[in-house]
């Protein structure tokens, strides 16, 4: 069951959705109690955009597991995605709490944050992100506009330093330099 679980991972790095969902159904044919197997086939058919069956696989995995981070991330992809940005929030949260350490879902809970207009705990968020992952180009640019929305146009403008040196994307740059050039006024 583990090896079809491993295999199920590996075709979703692959972005092969229906190799994936097929290889984590055998592998719960094998051990239906596999929250790992179960939080993957929730990924595999999230990414598919089966939003409810994904909801079912990943209340699974959190059945048998309720300290999952990755499942709780997961579902709270699902919720974000359905429009329950509150459930988002607090799925985010609670997974982040579990891996203080996982970019992923640190970052999404930043943004998720900040969606909701809290963007002073969304810039907390966000600076622990890079503090994490240094050389994330979009997360500086997260942490620029966070910043210019908690007035903060100092930090915004090392942010957006940092996102020009780590390869953010152009368009979005862009948008950033706008918008600090606006704050300056």
């Amino acid at each position: 069951a583990e090896e079809w679980a491993f295999t199920g991972s590996a075709l979703i790095t692959e972005y092969d959705l229906g190799g994936a969902e097929a290889a984590y159904r055998r592998a719960l044919t094998l051990d239906p109690k596999s929250a790992f197997a179960w939080d993957g086939l929730g990924l595999a058919l999230y990414d598919g955009g089966r939003l409810a069956e994904a909801r079912d696989a990943l209340s699974r995995a959190l059945a048998l597991n309720p300290s999952h981070a990755r499942a709780l991330y997961h579902l709270a992809l699902v919720d974000a995605r359905e429009g329950s940005a509150g459930k988002a929030i607090s799925g985010y949260s609670r997974a982040v709490e579990l891996s203080p350490d996982d970019v992923d879902m640190t970052r999404q809970l930043a943004v998720a944050l900040g969606m909701a207009g809290r963007s002073a705990e969304a810039q907390t968020r966000m600076l622990r992100v890079v503090e994490l992952d240094p050389t994330n180009g979009e997360a500086w640019l997260d942490l620029c506009l966070l910043s210019l929305d908690v007035h903060d146009a100092r930090r915004a403008a090392v942010a957006l330093q940092r996102a020009t040196e780590f390869g953010a994307a152009p368009e979005r740059l862009a948008f950033a330099s706008e918008a600090l050039a606006r704050a300056a006024r």
